[in-house]
Parts: structure tokens; C-alpha cells; sequence
């Protein structure tokens, strides 16, 4: 017998939540990254991908920003995951410089 609707266990809390803040973080980063040289486009994607489970305003402006980024009509996925990869390891590369000098 259940009294009222299920609470999320608390690893899907946790995945949830995480889910939302990474994708908000990798927003801001986009858009920062639309006027700063940088792969902007590719950022807010990546941010849109992980918030579009959770809020539909998210999937319709993926469609749209998808639209905008060359070469990612079909297949562009690959695409996407190469240059949000490459980006991630120019950076983690940039900080290890950075601190190692």
C-alpha cells in the first residue's frame, strides 16, 4: 500500500542533479565561449544534450543550434563528441602547462 508518489532513490537524486548543474555549467561555458575564441556552438550543444531529458525547452533549441553547427546534419554526433573531446583535452592540456611551469 503506498500513500503518495515515490520519492527518487538517492542515487538518482544525485545523477539527476548532477545531470542538471553540468549542463547549466556547460551552457554559460557556450555562450562565453560565442564571444570568446572557442568552440561555443559545440559547448552549448554538449549542455543542451544533458539538459534535454529534463526540460523541453532544452531538446527544441538543440535542433536549433545543431542547425548552426557546419557539417552536423546526419551523423554530426561524431562530429560533436570530436570537437567537444579535442576541446576538452586542449584545455586540460593548457592547465597542465600552466601549473607544471
Amino acid at each position: 500500500m503506498t500513500t503518495g508518489p515515490s520519492r527518487p532513490s538517492g542515487a538518482g537524486f544525485l545523477r539527476r542533479s548532477f545531470r542538471v548543474v553540468s549542463g547549466h555549467v556547460l551552457l554559460v561555458t557556450g555562450a562565453l565561449l560565442l564571444i570568446l575564441p572557442g568552440p561555443g556552438l559545440v559547448v552549448l550543444a554538449a549542455g543542451l544534450t544533458m539538459l534535454r531529458a529534463e526540460y523541453r525547452w532544452a531538446d527544441r533549441l538543440l535542433v536549433r543550434v545543431r542547425a548552426r553547427i557546419p557539417g552536423s546534419s546526419r551523423g554530426g554526433g561524431r562530429l560533436l563528441v570530436g570537437l567537444f573531446g579535442l576541446s576538452a583535452a586542449g584545455a586540460g592540456a593548457t592547465w597542465w602547462l600552466a601549473t607544471a611551469a
